[in-house]
Order: structure tokens, then sequence, then C-alpha cells
């Protein structure tokens, strides 16, 4: 890792916590001060988040860029504003928003300074097919900080996709989203105060990316492809739900995901030849010289959702039910029982679906 760009390490670390990827073409060590914008919008009514970052001269995810104006467009001179999140900073959010297909879409990013962001368009592409999930229990063997080997329970997702036609080829990245309820330790008071759980919200295996070309003609199904393996802990004390998007993307945007998936799972030594560059969409409107990192894109998304509770977990793999839970005798207590809210991506209110 000590060989790559600090520009690549950042942008990794902006890939697994900001939810979704962003790439740009890095040719030299970074100083700090590049944009880096992720973002997409497909087929489905749902509120949409574009991420706004600043590269910083160190190893770590950007800063958030506040006070930018963002607007999505479409090639029939429609026009969409993003607000400004309340609950995270560098975030800019659009409401009840569901693109079409064969329509392409762009968004405009203009930062506080004046400088003016796009991406290129992106049309969006023909359905993803059919989606169905199962999932199954194992153990792993993982190395603890001190050493040793330690026996780990999992639960493995994994989705069947069905092609919809053979005429063209379609380009299929899935991802797991968990969202589970957590309810903190309720101490006893002389008001009876019962304090409110959290519902979290997280990438169920964010370290994974899950792509599949379906050739015309030739691979129309795809079986028991894993997608996430997710540790079982507390999350799966009460109800985990776990929702997987099946969704068609662009050739343009296959390609990026795939080199992105090059450059974040590369094992191999110093005499490897390195990754390619990743080249993403976005561009400074007024200065080329200015590089912006990043990939805004639009897909054809369809997704499978599904809910485990402890009664589902075979009692080998199941959590403590008592992680929280008060006893008289009982002195210390994880931080997330005495505050939920610690829990990353965790919010008091939950889905309308939960």
């Amino acid at each position: 890792m000590s060989n790559f760009p600090r520009s690549l390490i950042q942008l990794a670390l902006f890939m697994f916590l900001a939810g979704c990827l962003t790439p740009y073409e890095i040719k030299t060590m970074n100083a700090g001060g590049q944009i880096v914008i992720d973002g997409y919008v497909s087929t489905l009514d749902q509120t949409y988040i574009v991420e706004v970052g600043i590269t910083t001269s160190i190893s770590r995810k950007p800063f958030p860029a506040n006070g930018a104006q963002v607007t999505l467009y479409d090639d029939q001179s429609h026009s969409f504003q993003y607000t400004p999140s309340t609950r995270y900073e560098g975030q800019y959010e659009l409401n009840g928003f569901q693109a079409s297909q064969g329509v392409s879409y762009f968004i405009e990013v203009i930062l506080k300074d004046g400088r003016i962001l796009r991406s290129y368009p992106e049309k969006v592409p023909a359905g993803p097919g059919s989606l169905t999930t199962e999932y199954g229990f194992e153990r792993k063997g993982i190395t603890s900080p001190d050493g040793y080997s330690v026996s780990t329970p999992y639960v493995d997702v994994y989705v069947n996709a069905l092609k919809n036609s053979d005429s063209d080829s379609i380009y299929l990245k899935w991802d797991a989203i968990s969202t589970y309820i957590f309810v903190p330790t309720n101490f006893p008071d002389p008001f009876g105060v019962v304090p409110p759980p959290c519902f979290v919200t997280q990438k169920s295996d964010p370290q994974r990316i899950n792509l599949a070309k379906l050739n015309p003609n030739r691979t129309t199904e795809l079986n028991r492809v894993l997608v996430a393996r997710r540790f079982v802990n507390y999350s799966f004390i009460t109800r985990h739900y776990f929702t997987v998007y099946q969704s068609s993307l662009t050739f343009s945007a296959y390609d990026y995901w795939r080199k992105a998936d090059l450059l974040t799972n590369r094992v191999g030594s110093v005499f490897d030849t390195p990754p390619a560059p990743l080249i993403g969409n976005i561009y400074n409107v007024n200065d080329p010289s200015d590089k912006p990192l990043g990939y805004f894109q639009a897909t054809n998304s369809t997704f499978s959702r599904f809910f485990l509770i402890h009664s589902d977990i075979p009692n080998e793999y199941a959590p403590d039910k008592d992680y929280c839970t008060f006893r008289f005798d009982r002195i210390i207590y994880p931080d997330n029982c005495l505050d939920c809210s610690t829990l990353a991506n965790s919010s008091y209110v939950g889905p309308d679906w939960f």
C-alpha cells in the first residue's frame, strides 16, 4: 500500500465509508485539495445522495465540501435540485426521484469557490433482469490482533440472476445493504424512561465489489453468486434486513468498477505492475487541468429484501441476546449499549418499510 499515491488510498477510504465508489486518473502524489464526487440515480423511486468531498494531504477520507449547489439534468431539458442533507455534511439529497430507461442524466456541482464541475452524461441501460436471494451460515477462521486464530460465524448472502433478453450484453452490479434495529440498555430510573432504539443502515460487506457480464446468446443465468458475507454479531439480536440491489450499468461504469475492484482488492509484491489509473466521468467545465475525482452513474435497478431474526440463526452461530441487557450485578456495558447513536449510520427514525 505504501507504493500507492495517497490519492488512491483516500479514494479507497471514500468508497468504503461513503457507501459508493469514486475514481479519476491519478498521476502524482496528492497534496490535498482535489474534489471527490460520488453519486448515482436509478429507476427505483427513492432518495438519492451525492457526496462531495475534498482530499487531504494524508491518507484519510476526504473532508466534506459544504455549500455546493448540486443539480441533476436529463436530455429532455429537465432539471432537479438537490438539497443539503440535514444529517451529514458534504451530502446532498434528491427526494422521490425515479430515472427512466433510455434517458441520459448528468449532474452539475457548483462549489463555494465558483468552480463548475459536471459528469459526462450516462444513458440508463436496459433492465437488470430478475433477481432472487438466499442465505446460509458458515464459520471462518480469522486472525485476531494478538495473532490467534479465531473461528467466527458469518451469514452469506447469495443471488440468483436471470437475464431478460439474449439480444445484448448486460453489465450487472450487486450491492447488499444491512438495516437493523439496535436496542440500548434500559437502565432502571424513577421516571421509567425507556431509551429509544436506533435504526442502523450499513453496507453488508463494504470491501466486496460484485460484478458480472452476461453476454448475448451465452450466459443468461447466474446461480448462488456470493454478494455479501456479514459477521454475525449484536446486529442480529433483533430484526436484521438485507436489501440486495441488482443494477445494470453502462459499459463505462462497469469498466470503472472493474478497475476499482483491482485497486481495492489487489494482493501482490512490490514488483507487481500497478493497476491502471481509474478514469472517472467528472470534469471541470472551465479548467481542463483541474482533475476532480469521481463517478456519477445512471443505472437500471431492481432489489430483493428479506430479514433474519435471532431464532432464524442456528444456535452454533447465534449472537448473545443479553449483549445490552441490564443486570444489577453487571458493571461494564459496551459503548453502543449506552448510546446507540455512536453506531455508524444510525438514526432514531427508521425507514418506512421497517
